[in-house]
C-alpha cells in the first residue's frame, strides 16, 4: 500500500437544491420555468458563437430548446443573476461516477450578458464548492476544447486560485461542434 490508507464515502448525486451566491442563484432546471428566458439571452448572440464549443445547438425555436433541456445524460441548472434579474446561462453536472468520487462540469453555456463577469466566475466557483463540501466528491473535472483559449486559460486559473491547486483539477481537450 502507498501512503496512508483513506476512508472514502461514496459522494452524494446532485439533488433538486439551489446552489446560492452573492451574485448568481443556480437553481435545477425545469424547462417550463427557465425555458423561454434563456432562450430570449441566448438568442442575443446572433452569430450562435455561444454553441462553438458544444455539440448541441444553436437552437432554431423554444420547442427544440426545451427538448435540450429534457436531456437525462447531465444534471442541468439554471443561473439566474441577481443584476439583471432573468435566468442568463447554463452549466452542468455530467458522468457522474459516485463510486469513483468522480464528476464533471460541462455544457457551460453562458449568454453574451453573463459572459466575463463576475457571476461567470461565481457560477464555477459555486459548482465547484458544491461538488467538494456538499456532495462530498475527491475528483472535480472540467474539461475546455483545446481551440477555447479564453476558457482554457484565464478563467481556468481563476478558478484554481480561488479555490483549489491547480494539479486537483483535470483540463483536457473536448469535442467541438466543427468536428460534428
Amino acid at each position: 500500500m502507498l501512503g496512508k490508507k483513506i476512508k472514502f464515502k461514496i459522494p452524494k448525486v446532485p439533488g433538486k437544491n439551489f446552489i446560492k451566491g452573492k451574485f448568481v442563484i443556480l437553481e435545477p432546471v425545469n424547462p417550463s420555468k427557465h425555458g423561454k428566458d434563456l432562450f430570449e439571452t441566448f438568442s442575443l448572440d446572433k452569430k450562435g458563437l455561444l454553441w462553438k464549443y458544444n455539440p448541441y445547438g444553436p437552437f432554431k425555436n423554444l420547442k427544440q430548446f426545451n427538448h435540450y433541456l429534457k436531456n437525462t445524460d447531465c444534471f442541468f441548472y439554471a443561473i439566474y443573476s441577481k443584476r439583471h434579474k432573468k435566468y442568463c446561462g447554463l452549466a452542468s453536472y455530467l458522468r457522474i461516477q459516485p463510486k469513483a468520487g468522480s464528476i464533471e462540469v460541462g455544457y457551460i453555456t453562458y449568454s453574451p450578458i453573463l459572459k466575463r463577469t463576475v457571476e461567470a466566475t461565481e457560477t464555477m466557483y459555486l459548482m465547484m464548492k458544491n461538488v467538494f463540501e456538499t456532495l462530498k466528491y475527491r475528483r472535480y473535472e472540467w474539461k475546455c476544447n483545446n481551440g477555447n483559449e479564453k476558457s482554457k486559460t484565464k478563467n481556468f486559473l481563476i478558478l484554481c486560485s480561488l479555490y483549489l491547486d491547480p494539479l486537483l483539477i483535470s483540463q483536457r481537450c473536448n469535442w467541438s461542434s466543427e468536428n460534428k
